[in-house]
């Protein structure tokens, strides 16, 4: 189901609870979103991601330059410009529908004057591999031709396995030539994070960024015939160390540099 943005009910959802002491209403929080109501209304703000975010929140710093590689519909990458910066923050989306609920999303907390450092309506892959058709996918300081269209109310993505004959594909160490490079990643591209980290191999080599990866064991060997000890061993072997931050609907990992 698709929704005009002037016609999108916009709600305050509180995010991470702190204290549940007393009644709902005297509840603390640690952040606040202004979501669409179809996404507010979901049940899972107390706790989603906890240790992730709290990971990402004692990690990365003002100086960061941070990817978001699977932006889905953009809510994360609120709290993730709050931490960075919003011009620090570059937005990472395959799937055209998602685009206008994260530029909605986005303008609804940043406001029209802190625009993401860049956008990139495609798939981040190993290798490189443009449609014949369609407008170029990277846009600097602006938004995509993708973003300007109604809200979708559903969850809807974007595979490497089904759509790379109609999507934009391109490393990550491509990408970074052409925005310059990252000094952070936060991966969440359902099944496909080793071929994202593959192509990424320059940027991991030489930039060494910090890594967030949330690891969906059963899309990965499904999907692309890759293992989390494949994962594993590829961070290793570039010299990362891994902590696992926690396993709920996915399995989340960061993935700390030994050597800069």
């Amino acid at each position: 189901m698709f929704t005009h943005p002037d016609k999108v009910e916009w709600r305050t959802v509180r995010y991470l609870i702190t204290s549940d002491a007393g009644p709902r209403e005297d509840h603390t929080y640690e952040y606040k979103l202004k979501l669409p109501s179809f996404l507010a209304s979901w049940d899972v703000w107390d706790y989603w991601e906890r240790e992730r975010v709290h990971s990402m929140r004692t990690h990365l710093g003002p100086d960061d330059v941070l990817w978001d590689v699977g932006a889905e519909s953009g809510w994360c990458s609120i709290i993730y410009a709050r931490l960075v910066g919003p011009s620090h923050l570059v937005l990472i989306e395959p799937t055209p529908e998602f685009w206008p609920n994260i530029k909605a999303t986005w303008l609804r907390n940043h406001g029209y004057g802190a625009p993401p450092r860049a956008c990139y309506q495609g798939l981040l892959s190993d290798r490189d591999a443009m449609p014949t058709d369609g407008p170029w996918p990277v846009t600097q300081s602006v938004w995509p031709e993708a973003a300007y269209g109604d809200l979708i109310e559903r969850t809807s993505y974007r595979y490497i396995h089904e759509h790379a004959a109609t999507t934009a594909q391109l490393r990550a160490d491509h990408l970074a030539d052409l925005i310059g490079p990252p000094t952070a990643l936060t991966i969440d591209v359902e099944g496909a994070e080793l071929l994202v980290l593959r192509g990424a191999e320059r940027i991991l080599q030489r930039v060494r960024p910090k890594v967030w990866v949330s690891v969906h064991p059963d899309l990965a060997l499904r999907d692309y015939g890759t293992t989390t000890d494949d994962l594993m061993g590829y961070m290793a072997e570039l010299g990362y160390t891994a902590e696992h931050l926690a396993t709920d609907h996915e399995t989340h990992y960061y993935f700390e540099p030994r050597w800069t």
